[in-house]
């Protein structure tokens, strides 16, 4: 992060705020928002991100929720709405229990009209359409006969006089004669029979028209259980009602222990993660702090809360001690982290002794890291320090190798 880095020659205020809020890149920056830049830091945001994200959601469907009543667009259930619902849901399934008790004796009785009266009728009706089918097929092979008749006629005789010249023709005219009358027998009789076959079928109709009319009427005399239906429409109604305002109200108090056991859980873990990062922080600080200054030297302490933090500097404030302990902080997390690039400008080391200086140089130099650092006079903390600065430097700045092309230092007319 880009930390201001203030002399206490800026304000007293705006210094000790620097120095005791290592983790703000801004004063007005959210301290919350600075613990999880460090977790993130650490990369172990990862550890509580799927809990953040549940907890998150659940507060969106509680917010989506509330803000549904405000606007009527589902009616609020209370404790109350809830509690007197589960009587009415009681009440009204009970009552539904005893119509359909009512109902399943309206249905006995109904079996017993039908199977003491209808199915007789139906029995009856059966027997006649059995008989009606018999005269159709009967009455059809009538017709057919009377309308297929033939007899025979001279001239079908013809071919028979060719073949046999010698027969009798008297005696087949005898027997033309003898058929014709036979056939006028024949149709007489067939006649009669359609017109009895048609009769009987004629009464056979009527009688299942009547059986049929009978049966439709027994069906008609039982009244229908209006107010039974009328009142189940009613009660099952009610019913939804009431079962749907409680199951709302029920998923209302799942979200709502959702989101505490999700807060709780939450919770747990991020100071399962703080309490590590801290622990680390602390540790990486005092090896510097132990190495640089030594071991009877007390080293800064940072307090990583959930939503906030304190770093601590015991028994010195000084402007020294205090730059000091930001450079230690600074290196600690460096080194502990994945952080890939640390920037320090001058203005940090100004304040602090040559000789610590020169042992937290050191500590700059990272594999697979780059630190960027800005000093001043860099003999004066020695020639292995020097060494090291020179070594690795990347520009080296004096009055001939200027940074910009113009000089500001010279005044211009």
């Amino acid at each position: 992060h880009a930390r201001e880095k203030l002399s206490p020659s800026v304000g007293s205020c705006s210094w000790e705020m620097t120095v005791k809020r290592p983790l703000h890149a801004a004063h007005q920056q959210a301290a919350v928002t600075c613990v999880n830049n460090l977790v993130k830091t650490f990369d172990q945001f990862r550890e509580i991100q799927d809990i953040a994200r549940r907890s998150s959601h659940a507060f969106e469907r509680r917010k989506t929720l509330n803000a549904a009543k405000r606007q009527s667009i589902v009616p609020k259930v209370t404790k109350t709405d809830y509690s007197a619902n589960t009587v009415t849901i009681a009440t009204l399934e009970s009552e539904l229990s005893a119509i359909k008790a009512d109902l399943a004796k309206y249905a006995t009785n109904i079996s017993e009209l039908v199977n003491r009266e209808v199915i007789e009728l139906k029995l009856e009706r059966d027997k006649l359409v059995r008989v009606r089918t018999d005269l159709n097929g009967r009455l059809r092979r009538s017709r057919d006969n009377l309308s297929n008749h033939r007899h025979i006629k001279s001239k079908h005789f013809t071919g028979l006089i060719e073949l046999f010249p010698e027969i009798d023709q008297d005696r087949l005219a005898e027997v033309e004669e003898f058929h014709s009358g036979l056939a006028r027998i024949l149709r007489a009789e067939l006649r009669a029979s359609q017109r009895d076959l048609e009769l009987e079928l004629e009464r056979v109709n009527e009688a299942i028209e009547t059986i049929e009319s009978r049966m439709a009427r027994t069906l008609d005399s039982v009244d229908e259980p209006t107010h039974l239906v009328d009142r189940v429409y009613e009660v099952a109604t009610a019913l939804e009602k009431a079962l749907d305002e409680n199951q709302r109200y029920e998923g209302e108090q799942a979200l709502k222990a959702e989101i505490s056991r999700l807060q709780e859980e939450l919770s747990k873990a991020r100071q399962g993660v703080l309490a590590a990062i801290q622990r680390q922080l602390n540790e990486g600080m005092r090896d510097i702090v132990d190495e640089v200054f030594g071991p009877e030297r007390k080293s800064p302490e940072i307090t990583l809360g959930e939503t906030n933090y304190s770093f601590e500097v015991y028994e010195d404030t000084g402007t020294g001690t205090a730059y000091s302990s930001l450079l230690v902080f600074d290196l600690t997390v460096f080194d502990r982290t994945p952080l890939p690039v640390l920037v320090h400008d001058s203005v940090l080391f100004k304040n602090i002794e040559n000789d610590s200086v020169a042992r937290l140089v050191g500590f700059y130099p990272k594999d697979g890291k780059q630190a960027f650092i800005a000093l001043d006079e860099v003999d004066k903390y020695g020639p292995e320090a020097a060494a090291i600065l020179r070594g690795r430097r990347a520009i080296q700045l004096d009055d001939d190798n200027l940074l910009y092309d113009l000089d500001w230092r010279v005044q211009k007319d």
